[in-house]
């Protein structure tokens, strides 16, 4: 079980040790954290340790600055850790985990950069088991927002074109869902994009709308289960409070 979740500006000083009951109380495998903060994300780390998510890496940015987290029950190897802390990306359990976090239309140069940068990581592992997921800061007008249009959208569908298939859009055609709801509009920001190889793993996507609507961030939690066969359990993941190869 896959959890993503943006949880704005590090947590907040009042909302972090909620936030960190939020996600375990969903009981994820591994877990991908959007403006995840390290002077602050001390406590969301040691929560999700405590539950069993023990090896974990970060982003390599400034302490107050945001970035991201991949926490995992089993061992995470392979770490790329690019684009100024928007995106990591690890392996697990033999699958290539790519965590995003998009920029925003505010700036569009740099949205464009991450999106060629994404597109070309999509094209080196399409044909092994990946998925990416995160917070695009991007929804299609008309099935996914109906309030704005929101830059760069058709980036989307190139990654449908490379075989990458929508987890949630999948299980719920038709449908339509808010992850992202503020004064500023709403849409289905939050995704999973899963490579041909791993979409018949997929046997789950929703959105969990409780921690947005208590005020704990403005985006919704997206959780995805993935059919995947475990082949060994990560040695050495007791070693520690954040597990061997922690960052």
């Amino acid at each position: 079980k896959l959890l993503a979740w943006m949880i704005v500006g590090g947590g907040g000083p009042e909302r972090t040790p909620w936030s960190g009951l939020a996600m375990v109380g969903q009981a994820p495998e591994s877990v991908v954290l959007s403006e995840f903060r390290a002077r602050r994300g001390g406590q969301l780390r040691a929560q999700l340790a405590d539950a069993g998510l023990v090896s974990q890496v970060a982003s390599q940015v400034g302490p107050t600055r945001n970035g991201m987290l991949l926490a995992s029950r089993f061992e995470l190897s392979h770490v790329l850790d690019a684009a100024q802390g928007r995106m990591l990306c690890a392996s697990v359990l033999g699958v290539r985990v790519i965590g995003v976090h998009v920029p925003d239309d505010q700036s569009l140069p740099k949205k464009a950069a991450f999106f060629q940068q994404l597109t070309a990581l999509a094209r080196l592992e399409r044909e092994k088991p990946c998925v990416i997921l995160g917070d695009f800061n991007t929804a299609r007008r008309g099935p996914d927002t109906d309030q704005r249009a929101f830059r760069l959208e058709e980036k989307l569908g190139l990654l449908e074109t490379l075989g990458f298939v929508d987890a949630w859009r999948r299980h719920h055609p038709g449908r339509r869902e808010d992850s992202w709801v503020s004064a500023l509009g709403a849409g289905r920001l939050d995704g999973a994009y899963v490579s041909a190889p791993l979409a018949h793993a997929v046997t789950d996507a929703r959105y969990e709308h409780g921690p947005r609507e208590q005020g704990l961030s403005d985006h919704s939690m997206l959780c995805v289960r993935l059919r995947v066969g475990v082949h060994r359990v990560a040695e050495g993941l007791g070693n520690g409070l954040f597990g061997a190869g922690g960052v």
